[in-house]
C-alpha cells in the first residue's frame, strides 16, 4: 500500500495505491486538474484506474472539487454519512447540477438530448458508514469523527495503522507536532473523537493540512490539549 501526499493551495489531497488499484481522499475545489496531473505525469497512471473518491468532511478545500474529478475519473464517490451532498453540489455550481438534472430527467424518459450529444458521466454519491471498510478497499475503515464539523470522518488502513485524519487532526512542519483545528463545531466531541483514534494507536496521520507524521503515541499530546 501507497500513500501519494498532494500539497494543494487549499488542503492536501491524497492518492492511496493499493492491490493494483486507486482511491482519491479529498479533492479542493478547482484541485482537480492538480490531482489528474499527479496521477498521471507523477504516478504514471491511467484516470480510468481510479476506483473511489472520498472526502472527509464536506468543506469546499475538501469536497469542491471531488465531482470534477469524478467525472474525468468516472469513478464512485463516497461521502461521511452526515454530509449533505446536494447542498455542497448547489453552491458549487446550481447552474450545472440544475442541467444534469434535467439531462437525467429526458433520459428516464426515453427523450433525446436537444444539442444530439451524449448525456455526459455524472457521478453519484454513495453515503459511508462509520465502522465499516470503504467499498472496494476493505483494509480502510470509516470512523465518524465529530468535533471539527459534525460530519468529519477518518479513514484508517488497519494492516499499517495509518490514519488520513482531514481537518480533525493538522500538522504542523514548523513545530514539529500534530495540532487540534482552529476552528472546531464542538470542543467536546473533538476530544471524543481524538480519544477514540488513539485507541487505534496510529503510527502514521496524514492530515488534511501541514505535514504527516510517523512514529508512536503521536496523539498523546492531544488528548492533554
Amino acid at each position: 500500500m501507497e500513500i501519494h501526499l498532494i500539497k494543494g493551495r487549499r488542503a492536501n489531497s491524497y492518492v492511496i495505491a493499493e492491490h493494483k488499484r486507486l482511491m482519491v481522499v479529498d479533492v479542493a475545489f478547482l484541485s482537480d486538474t492538480e490531482v489528474a496531473r499527479y496521477l498521471t505525469a507523477q504516478m504514471g497512471r491511467s484516470l480510468e484506474e481510479v476506483d473511489a473518491i472520498l472526502c472527509t468532511h464536506g468543506h469546499g478545500d475538501h469536497l469542491g472539487g471531488v465531482m470534477a474529478l469524478a467525472e474525468k475519473c468516472e469513478a464512485q464517490i463516497y461521502v461521511p454519512p452526515l454530509t449533505r451532498t446536494w447542498r455542497y453540489q448547489f453552491r458549487q455550481s446550481p447552474s450545472k447540477l440544475l442541467r444534469r438534472w434535467r439531462q437525467k430527467q429526458k433520459s428516464r424518459h426515453g427523450e433525446a438530448d436537444q444539442a444530439g450529444s451524449e448525456i455526459a458521466f455524472c457521478p453519484s454519491f454513495e453515503p459511508l458508514i462509520h465502522g465499516a471498510t470503504v467499498p472496494g478497499f476493505d483494509n480502510w475503515l470509516v470512523i465518524h469523527t465529530p468535533g471539527h464539523t459534525l460530519d468529519s470522518c477518518c479513514y484508517f488502513h488497519q494492516p499499517s495503522s495509518s490514519l488520513i485524519s482531514g481537518d480533525t487532526i493538522l500538522g504542523s512542519g514548523r513545530t514539529n507536532r500534530l495540532l487540534l483545528p482552529v476552528i472546531y463545531r464542538d470542543r467536546g466531541q473533538l476530544q471524543r473523537s481524538i480519544q477514540a483514534l488513539n485507541r487505534l494507536n496510529p503510527a502514521a496521520i496524514y492530515p488534511g493540512h501541514g505535514s504527516s507524521f510517523k512514529g508512536k503515541d503521536l496523539l498523546v499530546n492531544l488528548l492533554q490539549s
